[in-house]
């Protein structure tokens, strides 16, 4: 279920044809979404919320979920 609600958001993002994804293992349900650019965002499942965020390339520091931002580590 949690690959699923991963997958889904990615599909939401991205032209499937146009990216190579790769495990992300340091987060649950782990994906990495690379571009040829070499951009990326990382998308997990949240166990806690059970829903799926995401970060991005230079963002790291922030987590999105549903296109709003959920967190921002603070330097």
């Amino acid at each position: 279920m949690s690959y699923d609600a991963v997958f889904n958001c990615i599909k939401k993002f991205v032209e499937l044809e146009e990216i190579v994804i790769s495990p992300y293992p340091n987060l649950p349900f782990g994906l990495k979404i690379i571009d040829k650019e070499k951009d990326y965002i990382i998308f997990f499942y949240d166990t806690n919320t059970m829903q799926v965020i995401y970060l991005f390339k230079d963002a790291e520091d922030c987590l999105f979920r549903n296109n709003l931002q959920v967190y921002a580590k603070r330097a």
